[in-house]
């Protein structure tokens, strides 16, 4: 087999596990929903991942206010 056969191969099969690959959970636009406050950055941060998987949300963010903490869903669109 030649040189240039081999690397045609090589590349074909390379584009197409390049494009075989699913995209991983953390790429993407989300949109982003509020989905509660909470009295401190800490019950927030205890409570992201529950509500997060209840709500079948792709990720989840706490952001700290002048009264504690709100809690945002992610969701991939």
């Amino acid at each position: 087999m030649s040189r240039v056969k081999k690397a045609l191969i090589v590349a074909t099969v390379g584009i197409a596990g390049a494009v075989a690959v699913p995209a991983s959970a953390n790429a993407g636009i989300y949109t982003w929903k509020f989905a509660g406050s909470y009295a401190s950055s800490a019950d927030c941060q205890s409570a992201g991942p529950g509500v997060a998987t209840a709500q079948d949300a792709d990720a989840w963010r706490c952001s700290t206010t002048s009264t504690g903490a709100s809690l945002y869903l992610g969701y991939i669109w």
